[in-house]
């Protein structure tokens, strides 16, 4: 039995040694959007020193707008520095790989525009101001 637990001693620091890291980024294209890494919000990129291997859940919203309600992002894809991924559902859960630099969050940026139309002579649309997002 003593033989036994000097074989665990021996093996343990083995595994622990084998383990690696990589530092993954994770980001929003055009930069501004909200997104979610294992819960947490963010609007800006942030890097992780993940362990191969280990599971992340990357979340974004659908739609969402900044804190003036000028500007609206519409989630497109997640993608990944490879090319591998190209995920079309706002969650994806992916898996630590060193080979992969960064996950990206592709959205489209809009802008709230409003209109004055001074020129108009019909009496309905006078001094109404029309809204509209125009993406740019």
């Amino acid at each position: 039995m003593r033989a036994l637990g000097v074989l665990l001693f021996c093996l343990l620091p083995v595994s622990l040694a084998a383990q690696s890291a990589s530092t993954v980024k994770i980001y929003s294209n055009p930069p501004g959007a909200r997104f979610q890494v294992d819960g947490q919000w963010y609007t800006t990129e942030v890097a992780f020193n993940w362990t191969t291997g280990s599971k992340h859940t990357l979340t974004i919203d659908q739609t969402q707008r900044d804190q003036t309600q000028l500007v609206q992002y519409s989630f497109s894809s997640w993608k990944d520095s490879k090319n591998l991924m190209s995920v079309l559902d706002k969650t994806v859960t992916i898996t630590a790989d060193p080979s992969i630099s960064y996950y990206r969050a592709d959205v489209i940026k809009s802008y709230r525009m409003l209109v004055h139309d001074f020129g108009c002579n019909d009496v309905s649309c006078r001094g109404k101001v029309l809204g509209a997002c125009q993406q740019l």
